[in-house]
């Protein structure tokens, strides 16, 4: 926090008046969420350093050997991740906008909004899926998987997922333990830790960008279907099951596919 006071916000402000043209920006940017992005930052990077003693003196092991450094294309798999993702938000989206579940109304002067926006979500979301997964998949599911069976760890992760977002709701919570099983199969399968990142980031940098309430008015009108958006942007309702559902069968004959070759 006195890094915040002392060094980041000054700066934020001399940027502000000596620039004018960028205070427009940055003010949006202030206004959206710069709290978050800067935790998030210092969640991450105290997760990375954390992971990196663990690996080393309680795994007694070589960082090379962790899950940062699968032995598959990083960039590949991280954007294989992020497609399927993308596929499963897009559907929850559409499923609310055709069950009539949310509605939305675009703000005024919103496209100058959007790059803003966008460079703000890429960032969170960059960091919060990057943060949960290597600490559940990366680092809690890893180990597991190769003490008792990889499905079984798989579940438990999941199961531990689940718990971690339940202070939102019982629905919440129980969505989180399907994506937990997404995500789960998707490393077991793949051995990569950043195709779990790519569907984790995908799934919620849209829906928050979209649901972030500086785009468009957003109104709920069943909160069962498409979840508390005024709670947070990515908080799922029932609609939300069989995206998951979906991906989760796709990643399953992922390993069907990967048996049959």
């Amino acid at each position: 926090m006195a890094l915040l006071h002392h060094i980041v916000w000054p700066t934020i402000h001399w940027i502000s008046n000596t620039y004018y043209e960028l205070r427009p920006s940055i003010h949006l940017f202030t206004q959206l969420d710069y709290g978050r992005i800067t935790g998030r930052i210092f969640s991450f990077v105290g997760v990375f350093a954390i992971y990196l003693v663990f690996v080393k003196f309680i795994d007694k092991s070589n960082i090379r050997d962790s899950a940062l450094c699968p032995k598959s294309s990083i960039v590949k798999f991280f954007i294989n991740g992020f497609l399927l993702g993308a596929l499963m938000v897009a559907t929850t989206i559409a499923l609310t906008f055709f069950t009539k579940s949310v509605s939305l109304v675009p703000l005024i002067n919103w496209t100058a909004s959007l790059p803003t926006v966008i460079t703000l979500y890429l960032c969170v979301q960059l960091l919060t899926a990057a943060t949960e997964e290597l600490i559940m998949r990366g680092y809690v599911l890893k180990n597991l998987a190769e003490i008792i069976n990889p499905s079984s760890a798989v579940i438990i992760t999941a199961l531990i997922f689940g718990f971690w977002h339940l202070k939102y709701s019982f629905i919440y919570g129980s969505l989180a333990f399907i994506f937990g099983l997404v995500v789960g199969y998707g490393y077991i399968i793949t051995r990569n830790l950043y195709y779990c990142i790519g569907i984790h980031f995908a799934w919620n940098c849209i829906e928050s960008v979209v649901y972030s309430q500086t785009l468009f008015n957003v109104t709920v009108h069943n909160i069962l279907l498409a979840g508390d958006k005024g709670i947070t942007p990515d908080q799922q309702g029932l609609l939300s099951l069989p995206s998951l559902l979906i991906g989760l069968v796709i990643v399953l004959r992922m390993n069907k596919g990967k048996a049959t070759t």
